[in-house]
């Protein structure tokens, strides 16, 4: 349940919970310890695959595009629209964040009326993530149709945009 918690939950228990309530003291911290350190060494420590947010910053870093840090902050607010919506679940997460990040060139390219992407951007996001050209323009106009129609498709769910539209201003006057 300790370890659980740690990859599932917002918060995670902390020891001294498991410790006394979880185990009622019947356990030692050391034993506890013991226990998680034999699961993680069974399981071969392969406990969680990369996020969205990992490959983004991996394909973001990686990209030959001026405004890494407007569009990387662009391409993690649109991919946490996305994962309201049932179909990102579905897919991996490397083709997720290569959608995004193309969406937010785009945008990105509206908002510093300056151009970012080409057809040699797009082949690039294509190699470095091992989809084919079609497969990321197929994954990015969806993460487009999701962006754009988010308040009809999720109504009520304003503090995604409140918390996270507050810094794109300071970014479009560097």
């Amino acid at each position: 349940m300790f370890l659980a918690s740690k990859y599932e939950d917002v918060y995670p228990l902390r020891m001294s919970t498991v410790h006394e309530k979880v185990a009622h003291k019947k356990l030692s911290i050391k034993a506890i310890v013991g226990c998680e350190c034999e699961v993680l060494k069974s399981l071969g420590y392969l406990v969680q695959a990369p996020t969205v947010y990992e490959f983004v910053k991996k394909y973001g870093s990686q990209g030959a595009w001026a405004n890494k840090e407007l569009v990387g902050s662009m391409a993690v607010y649109l991919a946490k629209m996305c994962c309201h919506d049932y179909w990102f679940c579905s897919i991996n997460s490397s083709l997720f964040a290569v959608g995004v990040l193309y969406i937010s060139l785009k945008i990105c390219e509206q908002l510093r009326k300056m151009a970012l992407i080409s057809k040699q951007t797009i082949q690039h996001m294509a190699k470095m993530s091992g989809y084919s050209e079609d497969e990321v323009m197929g994954c990015a106009q969806k993460v487009l149709k999701v962006s754009q129609n988010f308040d009809k498709l999720f109504p009520g769910l304003t503090n995604l945009r409140r918390l996270n539209l507050v810094d794109f201003p300071n970014y479009l006057h560097k």
